[in-house]
């Protein structure tokens, strides 16, 4: 019928929102995603050159100082350490805007006008970060600096100039639109691309799709060991111009001295496990010198089953390192550009490449790569739990053990969820967007594209309902205001859905997000049909979505209306053309306000300080290398209340204790008086069972809290103390155990004996071996062996404690101690060390903290007025 819809062919964009589709439009000219074949390497007279100036360009590099990225590595041989690493720092370089400031108008390849412009720095950090994901994965050094200077700016105006002409060139004529000389210079140097830019281009470059790209020199140029030094310039999409990008890869390193490489080789995928995600047709393997020309016998297997294998043609030594190419498993590495498939289960390829012959002798290289999906947790693997109380007092510091932590993160990031109110609202765009925030095509300078996402015209109920359409190819979206959280129970999304005209190329999906937007899973997806003119639903339908898989998380929810990137679509943004939604409702969830995270913390315990009282909960992530979060766990619930009576306080028990398996060690820790104690081991809640706590009684003081722990297993033992009102505060204490069969160091020797006068008095002798000087701790008990568990009836009253050695056979006397008064520095150590009982401020007992170079010593302990007996222990400890 003539005036109705009809669905249009679209395989470009002209919109900055590009998707893996874009990679396979190559039919037309110099289309979205054509990657250039990449400039060959270096001659020996540049290589010279480029070490001697830097660079191709000015000299400049030499006399700028580039900050130090982030060192990236990570051992890919466990599931859960590569997953963690795909999660987090491979997913937040995405969407990261570009902040491009440049100019584009024209026509593009007849007539252009316009400025190269910079982009953000946050955009180049996540460029940068993702290059280093990639050698991080492929054991090559992640620690490639970006030179906004000597290497950026040239290759923001390498960018400009192929968008400028839709082409790509790394030897562009100078009769080019936009041509400098110094863009000319940066695509010389560079990896270049058109239809993609920024971390999507690199992903590009490693896939190293099509015919022209047989010899992945993009993918050898950014994995090449050696290099120390790129930049980055990149181009949006804009007035009909494709975006592009100009990634420098040669720094002068080329051909110095290799540095350690994880494999030895290079291979892409890498041996471990490797998110589907960046899984390509291609494989790859590199070594340096080596030759292939005899390695005709790539092979891999799946399951006992042979997997289809292709080789490339050699092209060596054209780019970076030698290399043998291949597709795998059926693919066409010419045509297909994306990532493997998603997989059902971790798939698992073992890849043989025969008759290397690396320095005139043929070699064999055999290695596994799992491919699985970064999305699904393994067996144990999830994110940390928070434990402890589930009521705090407002304004005091409660401490809590961040459990779960995998061992790879050295710390983590928490945050308290706030507000936590039942969410009535009903969105149903009833006199506007009611706070649903829209992302959806906008004018772009043209008024065609721009459409309103309410919709008068069409509702539920009430007059209105939220309406998206597709103008263009991207993804438009409508995002819930806030967050929602919801502890367990039943709980849904409900809502009405009426999909209008929408080929089976466009879906429309509501999503969860738990990763504050980087991330977003459907719960709800429904595809439109292929007969023209023809609706999808006539009429609105009711939907009710199980949010079950969400509980004790904080959560995000959003309307996507989405195309797959080929075939047909409708373009249209009229009523009844795309999708409506109207009568939103979340059902038994809460509305939840997220802080902002705490710095990281190193270590497990949490110390969270409630600010008001109310309900609230606490959220923890692990952190890797200290800078990149991973996935948010579970809420732990609190409750807090206006405090009541003191709080606990507690001094650190002793720290880095070994003990052989089997045997028993003391921990011990001073409190308040009026509360109650707990050892909680490795975030148990429960104590160790194979260790016994013991509290002084009849202290009106500090008290002193004794466990004793007999246990084959490393682990963290944290003191918790709860005074009555439920405040807790607590401090952990490490324990490593040896194996029994390995005596180890002598870290402490003891000895408890009655003290008469004269000759009588106890001596300790012990011996410093070595060529080092050490630090060690003496001590003489008598009043601090009247309570338990010593229950000494007759201490010496007053303890003298003397450190002696022998010289030129004379007895010389080093140091003594008679009452060791209340230094901080010797209560630390004596708690550090377990050495016991931990003295009191203004006790009769001895102490010194010396540090003694090697020889043989005694340590001798009697009465300071000559004349008293009594029991006495002398301890020495070794300090670490």
């Amino acid at each position: 019928m003539v005036g109705e819809p009809l669905p249009r062919h679209r395989c470009t964009l002209r919109r900055n929102r590009i998707h893996a589709f874009l990679l396979a439009a190559i039919a037309l000219p110099l289309a979205p995603g054509r990657l250039e074949a990449q400039p060959t390497a270096p001659t020996p007279q540049q290589v010279e050159w480029l070490k001697t100036h830097g660079h191709a360009g000015d000299g400049l590099h030499a006399e700028l100082v580039i900050p130090a990225p982030v060192a990236l590595s990570v051992d890919i041989s466990t599931r859960a350490q590569a997953r963690a690493f795909f999660n987090a720092v491979y997913t937040p370089s995405q969407n990261v805007p570009s902040g491009w400031t440049g100019t584009l108008s024209g026509t593009p390849g007849t007539s252009a006008t316009g400025s190269a412009g910079t982009t953000s720095a946050a955009y180049q950090a996540a460029v940068q970060l993702r290059v280093n994901w990639f050698r991080a994965m492929a054991g090559v050094p992640g620690t490639i600096a970006f030179d906004p200077v000597t290497y950026g700016a040239p290759d923001q105006d390498a960018a400009v100039m192929m968008s400028a002409n839709k082409a790509l060139s790394h030897y562009p004529p100078t009769n080019w639109l936009l041509y400098t000389a110094a863009g000319a210079t940066a695509a010389a140097n560079s990896n270049i691309s058109l239809g993609t830019e920024g971390p999507a281009a690199i992903d590009g470059f490693i896939g190293d799709a099509g015919s022209n790209n047989t010899a992945i020199g993009h993918r050898r140029w950014l994995l090449y060991p050696q290099t120390k030094t790129m930049g980055t310039g990149n181009v949006d999409a804009v007035n009909g111009f494709y975006p592009a990008d100009a990634t420098w890869v040669l720094d002068g390193n080329y051909g110095t001295t290799r540095p350690a490489v994880r494999d030895n080789f290079v291979a892409w995928p890498p041996p471990g496990y490797v998110p589907y995600q960046v899984v390509y047709a291609r494989w790859s393997f590199a070594y340096p010198g080596a030759v292939f020309t005899s390695a005709t016998t790539v092979t891999m297997t799946s399951g006992g089953n042979s997997v289809p294998v292709a080789l490339e043609a050699l092209d060596n030594p054209a780019y970076g390192e030698n290399t043998i190419v291949w597709d795998y498993n059926g693919l066409d590495g010419n045509t297909d550009f994306a990532g493997a498939a998603k997989p059902s289960s971790d798939t698992v390829y073992n890849v043989q490449v025969n008759d290397v012959v690396i320095n005139g002798i043929a070699q064999n290289f055999s290695y596994d790569v799992t491919v699985f999906d970064p999305a699904v947790a393994g067996t144990g693997d999830s994110p940390p739990t928070v434990m402890g109380p589930s009521q705090v007092s407002t304004g005091r510091q409660m401490d809590y053990v961040v459990a779960g932590l995998p061992p790879f993160a050295g710390g983590y990031e928490y945050r308290a969820i706030t507000s936590l109110t039942p969410a009535t609202a009903v969105f149903g765009a009833e006199g506007g967007l009611q706070g649903v925030i829209p992302d959806i095509s906008d004018a772009a300078g043209t008024s065609t594209e721009a459409y309103n996402p309410v919709d008068t015209s069409v509702s539920f109920s009430g007059s209105a309902s939220y309406h998206l359409a597709q103008p263009d190819a991207t993804t438009q979206t409508l995002t819930l205001p806030g967050y929602f959280f919801f502890a367990g129970g039943s709980a849904s999304l409900n809502f009405e859905t009426l999909l209008g005209l929408a080929t089976s190329h466009q879906t429309a999906r509501a999503q969860v997000s738990t990763d504050d937007g980087a991330t977003w899973t459907d719960v709800f997806s429904q595809s439109g049909i292929d007969t023209p003119n023809t609706p999808t639903q006539t009429s609105f339908q009711s939907e009710s979505v199980s949010l079950g898989a969400y509980a004790d998380l904080p959560f995000q929810v959003r309307f996507a209306y989405t195309f797959d990137g080929s075939g047909p679509l409708y373009e249209q943004t009229t009523s009844g053309v795309g999708w409506n939604i109207d009568a939103i409702t979340l059902v038994n969830v809460d509305n939840a306000t997220p802080g902002v995270p705490a710095p990281y913390v190193a270590g497990n315990i949490l110390g969270y300080t409630a600010a008001s009282a109310g309900a609230a909960g606490l959220q923890a992530r692990a952190v890797l290398a200290g800078t990149y979060p991973d996935s948010w766990g579970p809420v732990t619930p609190v409750t807090a209340v206006a405090p009541t009576g003191p709080a606990p306080a507690i001094l650190a028990p002793p720290q880095g204790q070994t003990m052989n398996s089997g045997s028993t060690v003391v921990l011990t820790g001073v409190a308040s008086p009026g509360s109650t104690y707990q050892w909680v081991y490795d975030g148990s809640s429960a104590n160790d069972s194979s260790g016994s706590t013991d509290i002084l009684a009849g202290a009106t003081g500090p008290q002193l809290v004794i466990t004793k722990v007999t246990s084959a297993s490393n682990g963290t033992y944290t003191l918790i103390a709860t005074n009555a009102n439920g405040s807790t505060v607590s401090t952990p204490a490490t324990l490593s155990v040896i194996a029994a069969t390995n005596p180890g160091t002598v870290g402490s020797i003891s000895a408890r004996a009655f003290v008469g006068t004269k000759d009588s008095i106890l001596i300790g002798g012990f011996f410093i071996a070595g060529t080092t000087s050490r630090s060690v701790l003496i001590q003489a008990i008598g009043p601090g062996l009247i309570p338990p568990p010593y229950n000494v009836a007759s201490p010496l009253a007053k303890p003298a404690l003397s450190v002696h050695q022998s010289q030129n056979g004379q007895d010389v006397v080093l140091y003594t101690n008679t009452g060791w008064g209340s230094n901080q520095v010797l209560l630390t150590s004596a708690s550090r060390l377990s050495a016991l009982p931990v003295l009191q401020p203004g006790s009769a007992d001895s102490e010194l903290l010396l540090t003694l170079p090697p020889g043989g010593y005694t340590a001798e302990v009697s009465s300071a007025d000559g004349v008293s007996t009594g029991v006495a222990l002398c301890a020495i400890y070794q300090l670490p």
